[in-house]
């Protein structure tokens, strides 16, 4: 479906404290930012720290620009600018719009209940400068105000941002052969150890794709889109992967780190997606129990997904959600409010620590996930050096089998030659003995032919012979 470019030379601001990794905010933000520069705006993107591998995702991109919240050049862009909308993530405000139009329409998003990044810097700056406050459930609104958060914004500033697809899910639905095997890809930055030997337990009906940093054995970095989605059976996963695999008609197994439902069904779908499918508010399970779930419950998943991807859509769409967001934001009539100047410098000097220590956090972060590669590579390594060990031991082991046939042979072959042995001086002396006993008899032969006897008696035993019976003349 080809998108109306409908913003042609309009500028929209996005403001993201990280701008670095395959992660959930940063996600959304690129997804909010591609969805914009779609439709003809130019996009840019405020964030305290950047680097790859998603900054390659936009180098290239007409229409979307990456820089410091706080540099010089942004700030000289937002004040040439009539700004069409801002996007603020993790508070990252850049200055000038402190400074110019506050009747700039501005939404403010909160994608967590949890993270405190995700917490307002200063409640009075939202509560002045937001059309509208969005959060990424009814859990993240709930417990963002019971926590005594942003109180005094309007109930009718208040909307949910569900995690919506972009519009590259909302193509026209592919098939998958049938199972089995059954295709399975595990989608997670932090697969927790239960699911990780659950994926082991699998027979061979089973083939696991593994995306996500720390995402175990074989896994690879990058981003999930509808071509990986469609390759697949199922998708293990928590958070917006749920909602790319809901819209995209595929069997979603809720479970991470938090723990979850598993697989999502009719009976507990509509909990699952209060809390933005993060997993929270279940118990964890045992990777046997993981694996049994798996397997037995697939066929039965597919089948339901496969029967909600239209109300699927309808429920995550981004663009008709941003869309909605923007209708609601620019029928609003906002004036200038003074009183917000009182609190740029303060909000600013807040910015700026936080800005320092993100990107110690970061530095700290790369340089975790740089020793946790080399320990990765090292136990790839040990497991290499384990293997071929084993296969030596192996090969030993074989080895001294047969040598220990082999001396099982030699023994039976010397017992048989020490018997045979025997029997040859058996036989030896009975030939000897033979032998003896032919030499006598022979001496005695001898010595009765030259007998007086012997010799009168011989023209008998002529005769005898000549005349013996059967003999004819």
């Amino acid at each position: 479906m080809e998108t109306m470019r409908d913003l042609v030379g309009k500028v929209v601001l996005l403001g993201q404290a990280y701008f670095e990794k395959y992660s959930g905010s940063e996600i959304v933000t690129l997804e909010i930012a591609e969805s914009y520069a779609a439709r003809g705006a130019r996009v840019l993107i405020a964030c305290r720290t950047r680097g790859e591998p998603i900054l390659n995702e936009v180098a290239g991109q007409d229409g979307i620009e990456v820089y410091d919240w706080a540099s010089a050049e942004l700030d000289a862009i937002i004040r040439e600018s009539d700004l069409y909308l801002a996007w603020i993530q993790h508070h990252v405000i850049p200055p000038a719009l402190f400074l110019g139009d506050a009747a700039t329409p501005t939404i403010f998003a909160h994608l967590s209940a949890i993270h405190p990044l995700e917490f307002p810097l200063l409640d009075a700056v939202e509560e002045t400068l937001a059309s509208l406050v969005v959060f990424t459930s009814p859990e993240a609104r709930d417990e963002m105000t019971a926590a005594g958060s942003l109180l005094g914004v309007p109930s009718d500033r208040v909307e949910i941002f569900p995690n919506p697809a972009p519009s590259s899910f909302h193509r026209q639905t592919s098939s998958v052969s049938a199972g089995p095997p059954w295709r399975i890809c595990v989608v997670s930055n932090h697969p927790p150890e239960e699911l990780t030997r659950a994926l082991e337990l699998l027979d061979d009906r089973f083939e696991v794709v593994r995306i996500g940093r720390r995402g175990g054995p074989s896994s690879t970095v990058q981003r999930v889109d509808a071509d990986l989605i469609d390759s697949v059976h199922a998708v293990i996963t928590i958070g917006k992967t749920v909602q790319y695999a809901l819209v995209r008609g595929r069997a979603v197994f809720c479970y991470d780190h938090f723990g979850g439902p598993g697989w999502l069904t009719a009976e507990n779908i509509e909990a699952a997606s209060r809390r933005n499918y993060s997993g929270r508010g279940y118990e964890k399970m045992a990777a046997e129990a993981i694996a049994h779930a798996i397997r037995e419950g697939i066929e039965d998943a597919q089948m339901f997904a496969g029967g909600r991807v239209e109300h699927s859509r309808g429920q995550y769409d981004l663009d008709a959600t941003l869309r909605k967001f923007e209708e609601i934001v620019h029928r609003q009539s906002r004036s200038t409010n003074t009183s917000l100047l009182q609190l740029t410098s303060e909000h600013i000097r807040i910015q700026q620590l936080v800005t320092r220590l993100s990107k110690d956090w970061s530095g700290a972060d790369r340089a975790a996930a740089t020793e946790a590669s080399a320990r990765r590579r090292a136990e790839r390594r040990m497991r290499s050096t384990e293997e071929k060990t084993r296969l030596l031991q192996s090969a030993l082991d074989e080895r001294n089998e047969r040598l220990r046939h082999l001396e099982e042979e030699l023994g039976r072959a010397n017992t048989l030659a020490d018997r045979a042995s025997q029997e040859i001086g058996a036989l030896r002396d009975q030939l000897t003995d033979l032998s003896l006993s032919h030499r006598e008899a022979l001496a005695v032969n001898q010595a009765m032919e030259n007998t007086l006897s012997w010799k009168i008696t011989s023209p008998l035993r002529a005769m005898r012979r000549v005349f013996a019976p059967g003999r004819s003349g």
